[in-house]
């Protein structure tokens, strides 16, 4: 038995997000799909193991995933395989035999997601899958202040939508990064979140809080008001997937 570990870029439009639910019946995930190939190319019932969910509707630059098969194949085999057999927006980018031991999800190092808004007055049509149209002006300097107290440390149990009460909420978020819109022509601004790991809607929820105090109709001060209370409902608005990007996934072994 040998592990691979492969690198997936995909589209989320079309999909019910990464991971199967159910018995999935209509194929509308990402990894219903990877196992659907990569069963036939490895003639045996193969299991994909992702760093971690995407939601409906968001995308991925390079999300990292593991299977198990019997079958020895080389990184070129799984590439061109996946190349011919996948849907147009699935794309395998890399692939490589790796340790056994290797876990896509349990050695995760570092995660980073972006988040994109399209800050033009009318939406661009060619992005309108791929970004947040807000044509109102946003201040930049006080949602980098509301950012800078989401650092750190903190118990986000006030910014997920996850139901349980047995799991821990607490997470480290290693920076928040906002890159304001380049030119007119460019009106697209960008926020990166770096950290451990993130709970379910946690990115999209921080975004829709920080968008709200950069049009001013939300204090900065409430950042600490949601961290201390730890109350979903004090928190701002869920912004849509379709902005969000897994960006890259990153491992103990990698710098």
């Amino acid at each position: 038995m040998s592990t691979y570990r492969i690198t997936i870029r995909y589209d989320g439009a079309r999909y019910k997000g990464w991971q199967r639910l159910g018995q999935d019946a209509g194929g509308d995930s990402i990894t219903s799909k990877l196992e659907s190939v990569l069963s036939l190319l490895c003639n045996e019932d193969i299991r994909v193991t992702g760093s971690g969910r995407t939601d409906a509707g968001v995308h991925a630059m390079a999300q990292v995933a593991h299977f198990h098969t019997e079958r020895s194949l080389s990184g070129m085999e799984i590439l061109e395989y996946a190349a011919r057999y996948l849907p147009d927006d699935i794309a395998v980018i890399a692939a490589e035999k790796a340790d056994d031991r290797f876990h896509a999800r349990y050695h995760v190092k570092e995660k980073s997601y972006i988040y994109r808004i399209d800050t033009g007055l009318y939406p661009d049509p060619f992005q309108r899958k791929y970004a947040w149209h807000i044509p109102d002006q946003l201040n930049y300097a006080v949602m980098k202040q509301a950012a800078n107290l989401l650092t750190g440390d903190h118990d986000f149990a006030g910014f997920t939508s996850m139901k349980s009460k047995t799991k821990s909420t607490e997470r480290n978020i290693t920076s928040i990064e906002i890159r304001e819109p380049i030119s007119a022509g460019e009106p697209f601004a960008v926020i990166r979140f770096t950290g451990e790991g993130f709970l379910h809607n946690m990115v999209r929820i921080i975004t829709g809080t920080l968008v709200e105090v950069g049009l001013g109709t939300r204090a900065v001060e409430s950042i600490s008001v949601i961290l201390i209370g730890g109350k979903g409902e004090n928190a701002g608005i869920k912004a849509p997937a379709k902005g969000l990007f897994l960006e890259s996934v990153k491992y103990d072994q990698e710098n």
